[in-house]
């Protein structure tokens, strides 16, 4: 039985019991070789009160973009966000998997950092803004933090194990811990829940392969479900099913609706071990209300109840993840 516990600055301590799978393992054996000063900042927090970065990530959004067309001229279309955000963000997001895959080796490792930026702006706005403006209780609920050690040198990366695609699902319930996406490109829920009819085939991957990089879930769509408050489980997947296929089905998604490596959500690899202590919105509005202001400060894999390694940040308090 192996659990990790993450520890915050607050004294705040989320347990997770993983499951027993290859990922699972390979995640509780790839964590332990990094720290907090790993995580890409950008991602870490949605829906914890982060509406007001809102225009501060635009603007660094233009600023790295601009920066991108310095380096290689007119590879980037700058798009206003407004009217249409939605549109705007899905047609810049186009040129990080092109510039990622056509980019000579030596030109991509100097361009990395900020085409990585780049990518991150705009998925971390993507969910803000459909948070902010989409009105959707499903949408209003979300919550997550994302530990994305994509880009830092320790991170592993490995074929995704065959049997443990069965353990992917778009039911990102509150307590849920699943593996984060590490492909380049756009993964099929990921085009649902973005409404992207822009995103051309060659750059929509199922997931393939996995890293350490993971999400802890915080929203309330169990509950909003439950009450009949958001829409039920079937009309999600029928409204999924009509976007497959007004997407062009397997012709463009390469693998059939049924099709496990079709990757649909994310790989689940743990529970959180004290999840029924927060069967309420207001339980969970608290946790969220402390996540909110608290900073991760490390992690521990625990072996059969005996701790086998921590990760603490032994950095100063900006380089911990906030």
């Amino acid at each position: 039985m192996t659990q990790i516990q993450f520890s915050f600055d607050t004294g705040l301590e989320l347990k997770y019991q993983l499951m027993e799978t290859e990922s699972a393992k390979f995640f509780a054996d790839s964590v332990q070789l990094l720290t907090p000063a790993d995580i890409n900042p950008t991602s870490f927090k949605n829906g914890f009160s982060s509406e007001s970065l809102i225009p501060e990530r635009i603007d660094r959004l233009y600023a790295v973009a601009n920066a991108i067309n310095t380096l290689y001229p007119g590879q980037v279309d700058i798009m206003p966000l407004d009217p249409d955000w939605r549109s705007a963000l899905q047609q810049m997001h186009t040129h990080f998997p092109d510039l990622t895959h056509n980019l000579p080796g030596e030109e991509l490792h100097r361009a990395t950092p900020l085409l990585g930026e780049f990518n991150d702006l705009i998925h971390w706005l993507e969910k803000e803004l459909n948070r902010k403006y989409n009105g959707s209780p499903l949408d209003k609920s979300w919550a997550t933090l994302c530990l994305d050690f994509n880009r830092a040198p320790a991170c592993r990366h490995v074929p995704l194990p065959e049997a443990d695609y069965e353990h992917f699902t778009h039911q990102l319930y509150f307590g849920n811990l699943h593996l984060h996406y590490d492909n380049v490109g756009r993964h099929p829920w990921e085009l649902f829940g973005s409404k992207d009819y822009i995103c051309p085939p060659d750059q929509v991957i199922s997931q393939n392969q996995i890293s350490p990089s993971c999400n802890m879930y915080f929203n309330d769509w169990d509950i909003l479900r439950q009450a009949r408050r958001a829409l039920p489980l079937d009309k999600y997947n029928a409204s999924l099913d009509k976007f497959y296929h007004e997407r062009g089905g397997k012709d463009f998604f390469k693998y059939a609706l049924d099709d496990s490596r079709l990757a649909v959500g994310y790989l689940k690899i743990g529970q959180l071990v004290n999840v029924n202590d927060f069967e309420t919105i207001p339980a969970r509005e608290q946790l969220r209300n402390q996540l909110a202001t608290s900073t991760l400060t490390g992690w521990t894999v625990i072996e059969n109840n005996e701790e086998v390694a921590g990760r603490q940040s032994s950095a100063p308090r900006n380089n911990c993840i906030m």
